[in-house]
């Protein structure tokens, strides 16, 4: 399994999509250097909030370009008969391939906190009456936070690999989700606060709770905010919110194991 996570790493960092999802990375966090400017009273949390999304932004790249086709490429290339004609079992062929594309987005993580990083830096020397409020700590704190949602979001990517071989089909699935787990929250809140409890429906408020309990809550792992005014979270609620991100990816990697070990190859 080693040996199959060090291989999709390789490929990984050797894509030409993944440098060039870089390039458009390091081209927003140069803007971030240049618009900033314009927003002088807000200069500290609008820098602090651009860069921070150009990492999200790279992020969902490079799941729709490179995640997408894990699996679909093994199984068109017949990559995977040979693969999985070595003593390796289909579950370790899922969680060697998954652990493998993390590394990528660890690696391609590191290297845009880095390179935004120098960025704040030197807005802060330019402007530093503009960053009382900023903390590096927060700083990393969202881009952790931002790393276990793509975590979750690429064990989906995984399970609807092994559903349908069509990387459409698949991208179109995981967009499905990630709006919904971006979006259950205010959902929830606009039907009860807007509308108020008796004007939701038993139907809806049984699909609204299935929905709530099966599709992640990304908008929970979003601390942009309170990042940009310099707080940090307790350890008790990072320990939760890790917690329960790594247990739903995890969750999600045995369903597609589960599923992929029942699967004919064709």
């Amino acid at each position: 399994m080693m040996a199959l996570m060090r291989v999709t790493f390789l490929e990984g960092v050797r894509s030409r999509i993944l440098y060039g999802i870089f390039l458009f990375a390091l081209f927003v966090v140069f803007l971030s250097i240049v618009f900033a400017n314009f927003f002088m009273q807000d200069l500290g949390k609008v820098a602090f909030d651009f860069n921070i999304s150009a990492i999200t932004l790279a992020g969902l790249l490079i799941s729709a370009s490179l995640s997408v086709n894990l699996i679909a490429k093994d199984l068109d290339k017949k990559t995977i008969y040979f693969v999985l004609s070595r003593p390796i079992s289909r579950m370790q062929y899922i969680f060697g391939k998954y652990l493998g594309l993390l590394a990528v987005f660890l690696f391609a993580y590191l290297v845009l906190t880095l390179v935004s990083g120098l960025a704040l830096v030197l807005l802060k020397n330019l402007h530093a009456n503009y960053f009382d409020s900023f903390s590096w700590l927060a700083y990393l704190q969202a881009v952790y936070f931002d790393f276990i949602k793509i975590m979750v979001l690429n064990a989906i990517i995984v399970l609807f690999g092994v559903i349908t071989t069509s990387s459409f089909v698949n991208l179109l699935f995981t967009v499905s989700i990630y709006i919904m787990g971006q979006s259950i929250s205010d959902v929830i809140n606009f039907l009860s606060l807007e509308r108020g409890q008796d004007a939701v429906t038993p139907a809806i408020k049984g699909v609204i709770a299935g929905v709530k309990y099966l599709v992640p809550n990304f908008e929970a792992f979003d601390f942009k905010v309170i990042s940009a005014h310099g707080q940090l979270i307790g350890w008790g609620d990072f320990f939760l919110f890790t917690g329960y991100g790594v247990v739903y990816a995890l969750l999600v990697l045995c369903l597609a194991a589960l599923i992929f070990q029942r699967r004919e190859l064709l």
